[in-house]
């Protein structure tokens, strides 16, 4: 579950470090999560995709969407550009073309090494959190029906979405983030005790074990989750 620790200096002195993991969930015949990362000069690109897993091709989905951002990126993003929400809309009217049968949440996270903020776009259920002293912060909204959770309001692939939709937020520099699909904070939400001081530990590589350990075999769906550590 996951990737070796990645570190990397935003500037003369901050640095920026992340792990990444995804599990399958017991009741899935595949894991249709998918972790996003740009690690460019001059900012990073984290996204989290849980595909629907009534579109038994979501995956594809979610493959085409990212193979879009792997081609184009550059054009949108970096010195001077502010593209992030029409980067990610282009991508999604490109897979509107193409007629794979899929959908996704998305959560994503863009952080520049100068000195403007992060910014982010949610759409659907997946979640960004902001580690603040003693506690976490859910920074995005669930794009669900309140009394029946499963059902989404909104999703990448939703034939309604406009440009607005992927409309960018800036968030505040915080010293950690959390991005993860609802597999994981399912399972992290009924565990709090167990996960939030893991979330804490110094060494990331022991994070991502601990991680593996807590998730494995208590997810029923799909959990995938980036822990990005600044500073």
């Amino acid at each position: 579950m996951g990737k070796a620790e990645k570190h990397k200096y935003l500037g003369e002195k901050r640095k920026l470090s992340y792990i990444t993991g995804s599990v399958k969930g017991i009741q899935r015949e595949r894991n249709q999560d998918r972790v996003y990362i740009l690690d460019e000069p001059g900012y990073h690109l984290f996204i989290i995709f849980d595909g629907v897993s009534s579109y038994p091709e979501s995956y594809r989905y979610i493959e085409t969407f990212m193979e879009f951002l792997e081609e184009y990126h550059h054009e949108w993003l970096g010195k001077e550009k502010n593209g992030l929400g029409q980067l990610l809309y282009l991508a999604y009217l490109h897979c509107r073309k193409t007629f794979v049968a899929g959908s996704t949440t998305i959560s994503a996270l863009f952080i520049p090494d100068e000195k403007q903020l992060p910014e982010m776009i949610s759409i659907g259920d997946s979640r960004i959190y902001a580690f603040r002293r003693k506690n976490m912060v859910s920074l995005t909204e669930d794009d669900n029906v309140p009394e029946m959770p499963n059902i989404l309001t909104r999703w990448v692939g939703h034939d309604y979405l406009s440009a607005e939709d992927f409309r960018p937020v800036e968030v505040a520099i915080d010293k950690q983030f959390l991005l993860c699909s609802d597999g994981f904070y399912s399972v992290m939400e009924q565990s709090h005790e167990a996960f939030y001081p893991t979330l804490k530990l110094p060494e990331l590589e022991r994070v991502r074990e601990e991680l593996h350990r807590l998730m494995e075999g208590n997810n029923s769906d799909d959990a995938s989750y980036i822990l990005v550590r600044m500073g």
